[in-house]
């Protein structure tokens, strides 16, 4: 029994250190699910350790995704400038390269309503 949680135990620091290697999403600006009235100026992503956006997308309503700028340098806050958004619910899926050079895919959604 003793052998049985140990290695419980040690699997999941295990799993908490793998968790923890990766660069994660801590914040959105929109943030997630959110509801909003004004068109955002700019989309904000702050991630757990600086990392690279390689590819970065807005959609609005299912349509077709149009490519916003990606900086060039590794961050951990990436602040994007948005272009005027019309009233719809948009989804902005990014891919990020962590320092660890894992690639790390994500997405947010949002609704601008007038």
């Amino acid at each position: 029994m003793k052998l049985a949680q140990f290695l419980g135990g040690a699997m999941l620091i295990a799993w908490a250190v793998c968790v923890q290697a990766h660069a994660h999403l801590e914040e959105a600006v929109p943030a997630d699910h959110s509801v909003t009235s004004t068109s955002p100026a700019a989309l904000v992503l702050r991630f757990s350790e600086p990392a690279r956006l390689s590819a970065l997308w807005i959609a609005r309503d299912g349509g077709t995704q149009r490519k916003l700028p990606t900086p060039e340098e590794s961050q951990a806050r990436i602040v994007v400038t948005l272009p005027a958004l019309d009233p719809g619910h948009y989804v902005v899926s990014w891919r990020a390269l962590g320092g660890d050079g894992h690639v790390v895919p994500g997405q947010i959604d949002f609704t601008l309503t007038r």
